[in-house]
């Protein structure tokens, strides 16, 4: 075998029904010179067998196995036994395109690059569409006229240029050991630390302008659920990754960009995670000094990138105090009766009253939209006119994630 140009490093764990297209999209790649390394998370379903079968068939696959420690540690565990110059993290329910390796290889080669930066689209696996999905790669924050480019160039943006997702990237392989960056060993959000270090660290990021990932969506398996059992992995991500900022004394150049995709994650997260006890620990977490040590919820408002989700992560710790305020047990009184009013400071400039009855389906948009208003000084006057489905939880929910929102409910009266 000639020498390898790209290690690719795939964590799999109960991916039967896709894995076979996922590993055969890289074989195909036009890159030959190329060695993927499947990291088996303790499947139970069919995904070692067909490993195994896809192996015995091409020796460019190699095979490693461990107990159920997920991604992080599978990629980890991949990545020590690499050989490749570059390595590209990618995952095994995704497909890619025939040119996503040697696209990226031959730029990385020609800049001299730390990463490569590259765009993904979705895939809906149940209608077979495909969409864009722009955020995967911010081009806009991109700095103009330069095509090799670091944290020096764009400080404040250098952590929206791309999502915490590991697969839009190429890696020079001795970057990642020079920096000494690992993947955490967290149940979900285990990339975030490792790829938002990796690119406010580089010296020399460049990108490929296209979209070269087939992001899977649409699956039946239910990705928010499990991120309900341990919902606050994200937090942790972000709070090593301050406590390694500061470490390197880097934190102060990137602050504004670390508080913008912080905010991000975490307005993400509560909108995402319905479960209510899930949702009180996130509120909790983000209310610990431990976290609010980067001084995160500290600047005017004119400081955040998006001053709706600002209101939704401040929320949290008005939510958080009249939790502990009412002994930790929830109240809801269910007549005539203001439920949750949050004021803020300043005077709103505008009063938006929102008349609510059984519109479980719809409130969600409406008050996303909403909340998105570029003009943020404004209340959100909620009435709950005796809704009998979901629409007073969705309420309520809002309410504490965003200090501009008041609820009151009452008798059905029109």
């Amino acid at each position: 075998m000639s020498e390898v140009k790209v290690s690719v490093v795939v964590p799999v764990y109960n991916q039967e029904r896709h894995l076979e297209e996922c590993l055969q999209s890289l074989l195909n790649q036009t890159l030959q010179d190329i060695e993927v390394i499947c990291v088996d998370d303790g499947s139970t379903d069919r995904s070692k067998e067909i490993l195994d079968e896809i192996a015995a068939k091409d020796g460019r696959v190699k095979i490693l196995h461990q107990k159920n420690q997920y991604a992080g540690v599978a990629r980890n565990n991949g990545f020590s036994v690499a050989t490749g110059k570059y390595v590209c993290f990618l995952d095994s329910d995704d497909f890619f395109a025939s040119s996503l390796l040697e696209k990226t290889y031959l730029r990385a080669e020609e800049t001299n690059a730390d990463i490569i930066l590259f765009g993904a689209k979705k895939y809906n696996t149940e209608t077979k569409t495909v969409e864009d999905a722009p955020w995967y790669f911010n081009r806009r924050y991109l700095p103009k006229g330069k095509d090799v480019f670091s944290r020096e160039d764009v400080p404040d943006k250098i952590m929206l240029l791309t999502s915490p997702a590991p697969w839009t990237k190429l890696y020079r392989s001795d970057f990642i050991r020079e920096q000494n960056l690992q993947f955490q060993a967290l149940q979900n959000s285990n990339d975030a630390f490792f790829t938002l270090l990796a690119v406010s660290v580089a010296q020399r990021i460049a990108y490929v302008d296209e979209d070269l990932v087939y992001y899977r969506v649409g699956q039946s398996s239910n990705l928010q659920s499990g991120k309900a059992k341990n919902p606050t992995c994200f937090i942790e991500a972000y709070t090593q990754l301050y406590q390694e900022l500061a470490r390197r004394k880097i934190f102060d150049q990137v602050e504004k960009s670390y508080t913008d995709i912080v905010i991000s994650g975490c307005a993400y997260n509560l909108d995402t995670i319905r479960d209510p006890l899930a949702r009180l620990q996130i509120c909790e977490k983000i209310s610990s000094d431990e976290f609010l040590k980067s001084g995160i919820l500290n600047h005017e408002e004119n400081y955040y990138e998006n001053k709706g989700k600002y209101y939704k992560v401040k929320g949290c710790l008005a939510a958080w105090q009249q939790h502990l305020q009412s002994g930790g047990k929830k109240k809801e009184k269910q007549h005539n009766t203001v439920l949750y009013s949050y004021r803020r400071k300043e005077e709103p400039l505008v009063s938006v009253v929102v008349p609510v009855y059984n519109v479980q389906d719809y409130l969600r948009q409406c008050l996303n939209s909403l909340i998105a208003q570029t003009l943020n000084e404004i209340e959100i006057i909620c009435i709950n006119d005796g809704s009998t489905d979901d629409s007073l939880s969705i309420l309520l929910d809002y309410a504490k994630m965003d200090c501009r929102i008041s609820v009151i409910t009452k008798e059905n009266g029109g």
